[in-house]
């Protein structure tokens, strides 16, 4: 059986986690195990996951952990509990494949744990070069997210428009572009 790693941002109703839940339906669990990390568990989609997919939560909203680690990273550059709260929470060693299906945060934290994946996946489902609204997300703004891609064996695009604009993107030269959807 292949297990098979999601980290996504929660399921607030937007085209890409309406995306993720219809990807979840199809899958066949008698060969893969699926495990879909959230970092908040919240939004409309919730109810929507299949009673097969194991779903992991990193962090409450409300939780003083969760506003303390944010504030160390983004303000003293500190990742240290970040990483840890997502290395503690997947709880298998390693993964065949772990899938961060987001730009911004889901991308950050699958950056912490690709030694966990065989295959390291990441999606882009926007023009990054048009709106480039994930630099915010990332300490030390376009560097730290450069880095992250560059951890991923594959990146995969939901258009050719952001495939073409990622590449001309002046942030993102020298990360390697590998496929489209």
């Amino acid at each position: 059986m292949k297990h098979i790693l999601f980290i996504a941002y929660n399921l607030v109703g937007g085209g890409a986690e309406k995306a993720l839940v219809e990807l979840l339906r199809h899958f066949d669990y008698s060969r893969y195990e699926v495990t879909l990390c959230l970092l908040y568990n919240e939004g409309v989609y919730i109810d929507e996951i299949s009673a097969k997919v194991k779903v992991i939560v990193l962090y409450d909203r409300h939780d003083k952990f969760h506003q303390k680690s944010f504030r160390k990273y983004e303000k003293h550059n500190n990742s240290f509990w970040l990483a840890m709260q997502i290395w503690k929470k997947t709880p298998r060693w390693r993964y065949d494949a772990i899938i961060s299906f987001l730009e911004g945060y889901p991308l950050l934290f699958h950056s912490f744990i690709t030694l966990k994946g065989k295959k390291n996946i990441t999606w882009v489902h926007c023009d990054l070069y048009s709106f480039h609204w994930t630099a915010s997300y990332f300490n030390t703004k376009v560097k730290a997210e450069i880095d992250c891609y560059r951890k991923m064996d594959k990146i995969v695009f939901v258009s050719r428009l952001a495939l073409v604009n990622f590449g001309l993107t002046r942030n993102f030269l020298g990360v390697t572009i590998c496929s489209f959807l």
